[in-house]
């Protein structure tokens, strides 16, 4: 009898945090750190304070496998995530200068629970198109339920706005047109896939008018596969975010460029998670807000 109220107690935090993942669910999180590093010589400096701060909100997630990018090393992992409950694989993306930042890089890569079984796969490296700043795609195979699941995480070109004739767009559509052959590969087998990251091309989930449709239309085109395999978020998108330039102000996105890509999951709570006032006037988090979802 002296067990059954600590038990009523367990019982109703898990029914009443949205952020307890239960044996049923993998919950799945993908975040652009923004140059994350642990040395000085990386162009947004974080202190002890920051990096705590940006370890409580994955810890609020909680979630089974981080997407991250623009991380540039592994110990600034093991800073945000205990290695005990985490394995974090970094893309292998080469440190020769003419594929790097100044005196930093910026890499893809996953952290998995280990009670999660994956396979490590080769980094899709075609889509660094052998540029100066064009990152990998890290790759990973994992098993759940009884799914075998396909996840590759990508961080693309920026810049590419509304000019398709502009250099970035140019870049951009031939690291689509290599994607759609691994999308190919996946569909031809028969292969479960998740296609996340930092995309920097804002996909619309409302489509409310033919701008909005075109806009849509060009990217998935160039994949090869149909715009509904683009997950919506559960409510409607926003994400403020502090920058600095010159001086720190606040600005708000209303369209993601991280986006979660898929034809056979079914991906339920796709969500943005929201930095709050105090977060965000105290600490350098990131210039992108974590997305994350769950597989039932």
């Amino acid at each position: 009898m002296r067990n059954i109220k600590p038990l009523k107690l367990i019982l109703a935090y898990i029914a009443l945090s949205p952020n307890v993942t239960t044996a049923e669910e993998l919950r799945i999180m993908s975040w652009n750190m923004q140059w994350l590093n642990h040395h000085a010589s990386s162009p947004v400096l974080r202190d002890t304070d920051d990096f705590t701060q940006i370890k409580s909100i994955i810890e609020h997630i909680d979630p089974d496998i981080l997407a991250f990018q623009e991380v540039g090393s592994l110990k600034a992992m093991t800073m945000i995530l205990p290695p005990k409950q985490y394995d974090i694989l970094l893309s292998s993306r080469t440190d020769h200068p003419r594929y790097t930042f100044p005196n930093t890089n910026q890499f893809t890569g996953f952290a998995i629970r280990k009670n999660i079984r994956y396979r490590e796969l080769p980094d899709f490296t075609k889509i660094n198109l052998n540029k100066k700043g064009l990152r990998y795609g890290k790759n990973l195979k994992i098993w759940w339920q009884d799914q075998q699941i396909h996840l590759l995480n990508i961080h693309l070109k920026a810049g590419c706005k509304q000019s398709k004739r502009s250099k970035a767009c140019r870049q951009l559509k031939k690291q689509l047109k290599l994607l759609s052959l691994w999308l190919k590969t996946r569909i031809e087998n028969n292969h479960s896939y998740i296609l996340l990251g930092d995309f920097n091309y804002p996909l619309y989930t409302s489509l409310n008018n033919k701008k909005e449709k075109q806009h849509n239309h060009w990217f998935f085109k160039q994949l090869g596969i149909p715009t509904t395999a683009l997950k919506q978020h559960k409510t409607s998108f926003s994400c403020q975010i502090k920058i600095h330039h010159k001086k720190s102000r606040l600005i708000t996105y209303t369209q993601p460029i991280d986006h979660v890509i898929s034809d056979k999951i079914n991906i339920s709570k796709l969500e943005t998670y929201q930095y709050t006032n105090k977060e965000m006037s105290s600490n350098q988090l990131s210039d992108h807000c974590p997305l994350y979802f769950s597989i039932p």
